[in-house]
């Protein structure tokens, strides 16, 4: 399980590498997308719509599709991915993707994870079916973080949600693990420096993804 903690504010730098927002991932928080209106630009996106779930065994398959219902329409494999290329081709023509970009994801379900004691995870080869123009806020980082925190971190804290107040970030401090003791202070400092005391809000976005 990896861990990255983020602290970001928006940027009018916005150019083509630039990492950013849309609108709907910062529906939550209206007047924080109202005051910074004016930094709102567009980028085209592709559409990634088309999904063949890839499981390492029966086992996973079932757990998943089991956990998630909506699964269960889309095609899938169970073996390993590096060798279901023909397979994959033959379900990309079925469907008329095989001319269409692929990427292959791995996604593992760390509340099945949690509860089995070993990682549940699958494939996913996605194909390109278009793209979309769409409405995004940029953002610039203010503080990085490779993993460091304790487990109970991941039951106080949601994967890939957005936190605006400085509240939850000092709440995030108090899980802080670092590597030993001879690391603590620089670990702690590290920290404050990056997400505490340099946190605006109205300004500021704090977010972990694992």
């Amino acid at each position: 399980m990896g861990l990255d903690l983020h602290h970001v504010i928006p940027t009018t730098q916005a150019n083509s590498a630039s990492d950013y927002f849309t609108l709907k991932e910062l529906d939550s928080n209206q007047n924080f997308i109202a005051k910074h209106l004016s930094l709102i630009t567009e980028v085209c996106e592709s559409e990634w719509d088309f999904q063949i779930m890839i499981f390492p065994d029966e086992l996973s398959m079932d757990l998943v599709t089991k956990s998630s219902p909506h699964y269960a329409g889309r095609p899938k494999l169970i073996g390993n991915v590096d060798e279901l290329g023909d397979q994959l081709n033959e379900i990309a023509i079925k469907y008329l993707l095989h001319e269409k970009e692929r990427m292959i994801l791995k996604t593992t379900d760390n509340l099945l994870t949690k509860e089995f004691g070993k990682e549940i995870y699958y494939h996913s080869a996605v194909y390109e079916t278009g793209s979309k123009t769409i409405k995004v806020l940029p953002y610039l980082e203010k503080g990085y973080q490779r993993k460091g925190m304790n487990p109970a971190f991941y039951d106080a804290f949601e994967n890939g949600k957005l936190y605006f107040n400085k509240a939850s970030v000092e709440k995030a401090s108090l899980y802080l693990k670092p590597a030993s003791d001879e690391h603590k202070d620089e670990a702690i400092n590290h920290f404050l420096v990056n997400f505490v005391d340099n946190f605006v809000e109205g300004e500021s976005i704090f977010f972990g993804t694992w």
